[in-house]
């Protein structure tokens, strides 16, 4: 017997009861009406603290997009202090950080509830170029007879699979011209020479090529081809990505040797004793049991390129085989940041912007529950914290798709909207945030959010009305919002 969509979201459940009470509680409205809740701030955070953190992340976006939109980003957060913390850091692509960036990015424009300039969102470098996510390239929708065909292209080498994102130099004028070359063999026939010309360009200006990394890379082509994915009918609001650990080894350097909470969290015997005791098994931070995650930072070996994992013997970070090494103290910690020995991890990350700072990081399906668990964690360590909220979805929903002849659409992705910009429609995609419930939306994913989940469990046959694997659904139940 094959499961139903109702079997596949208890097993969701099961592991993300967070998600449960979302959609307990919002998933009956629509998607315009969900993320005109998007918005947030937290009155508890101490002024300074907050000035503190708007800083830092506004010097990040000046450091790459400029004076002006530093200043917007200022203004912005001191009357909506909230980020988007789910998506990976990468060329605006796969389709879980798509659609909720576009439904997010359009709010403005939709709903009188909140005003804003921004769409911010701090990005997770430290991820592998092999993620499923595919932060190392760029992917894309070809025509054939009986469909569709995914194809993807990496800006990387096949070599360099399993580095991080963090602290990639930028990928080089070659990459960028071989990519040139593809789209125009690929869509000669397909696309305007014009539109692929347009959506080589993003990748292949100067100003992108002059950057020195690829973080900063994508931070300035997502800022250009969001604009250009509704124009000229709409105008969504601008779309600021940003390094989100950059942004936390920025944020460390106010707590050196103070006595603040992160402080006493990395140094302070006591507190280290209970983040051992009550971060152990939850998701995204660490389980010595288990053999997984790091504690609070990666190291990174220089030579080979690789990550890490740490564990704490007597105050000291040491690697399961011993070969990594470095005393937990705050000068020693400090310069391995500045010269990418180690890399901040997650767990740290959430509890810096979320914890400390207070920030309302808006999340994925999985966020809303482990990072719910950190902060009622760091709340007992601090029991006066002024912690952020946890609890607000805005990813990993998918609900846009891309429709040619035969029996399936598939999910649509950055580039089928620049490559496909004539045949793209806009109002259709307005039309599916102002119809489809959230429920409705994400009941969609939960085969590919159970797979995630239980990567053991066999492939079943999925239901007509939900993704594969592949992001392929059946053209009855799909919502094109491009037709070729």
């Amino acid at each position: 017997m094959q499961p139903s969509i109702i079997d596949i979201s208890k097993k969701v459940f099961l592991k993300r009861p967070i998600l449960e009470d979302i959609l307990s509680k919002y998933g009956s409205e629509t998607l315009l009406e969900y993320s005109a809740g998007f918005s947030g701030s937290n009155e508890a955070v101490p002024v300074e603290r907050k000035k503190e953190f708007i800083t830092a992340l506004a010097g990040e976006v000046k450091r790459v997009l400029g004076d002006e939109a530093s200043s917007r980003i200022k203004e912005q957060l001191l009357n909506n202090y909230f980020v988007s913390t789910a998506d990976h850091l990468g060329p605006l692509s796969h389709p879980f950080f798509l659609n909720s960036n576009m439904l997010a990015g359009l709010n403005v424009g939709l709903s009188e509830k909140i005003k804003l300039t921004d769409w911010v969102v701090l990005a997770c470098s430290n991820v592998s170029l092999n993620n499923s996510s595919y932060p190392r390239g760029v992917q894309f929708h070809t025509q054939k007879k009986d469909g569709l065909e995914l194809k993807s292209f990496s800006l990387f080498p096949g070599t360099m699979r399993h580095q991080p994102v963090y602290n990639l130099p930028g990928y080089t004028k070659d990459t960028a011209r071989q990519l040139r070359n593809i789209l125009r063999g690929l869509f000669y026939a397909q696309v305007p020479a014009s539109d692929i010309r347009e959506a080589a360009e993003f990748f292949n200006s100067q100003d992108v090529l002059n950057l020195p990394s690829y973080s900063d890379q994508t931070m300035f082509i997502n800022s250009r081809i969001f604009k250009n994915f509704f124009a000229p009918s709409l105008t969504p609001l601008n779309l600021t990505y940003i390094n989100q650990e950059y942004l936390t080894v920025k944020l460390l350097e106010n707590h050196w040797g103070l006595d603040t909470e992160i402080h006493r969290l990395m140094f302070d015997d006591d507190c280290r004793i209970s983040l051992l005791e009550l971060f152990e098994g939850v998701p995204g931070a660490f389980s010595f049991k288990e053999d997984r995650g790091t504690f609070l930072f990666w190291g990174f070996d220089l030579n080979s390129k690789k990550r890490i994992r740490l564990m704490l013997k007597r105050n000291v970070l040491v690697s399961a085989d011993g070969l990594f090494s470095m005393p937990l103290k705050p000068e020693i910690i400090s310069a391995a940041l500045k010269n990418g020995v180690l890399i901040p991890s997650m767990l740290l990350n959430m509890l810096v912007v979320g914890g400390y700072y207070g920030v309302k990081c808006l999340g994925g399906f999985s966020q809303t529950s482990y990072l719910t668990w950190m902060l009622d964690a760091y709340k007992k360590i601090f029991p006066n914290s002024t912690v952020g909220d946890s609890k607000t979805l805005c990813g990993d929903f998918i609900f846009a798709d891309i429709m040619a002849d035969g029996n399936q659409a598939f999910a649509a992705t950055g580039m089928d909207l620049l490559l496909y910009k004539k045949q793209f429609n806009p109002e259709a995609f307005v039309e599916l945030c102002k119809t489809k419930t959230l429920s409705g939306v994400m009941e969609r994913v939960m085969p590919i959010l159970f797979k995630i989940l239980y990567p053991n469990e066999p492939n079943y046959f999925w239901p007509e009305n939900a993704y594969k694997p592949d992001f392929s659904i059946s053209q009855p139940f799909s919502h094109p919002i491009i037709k070729l």
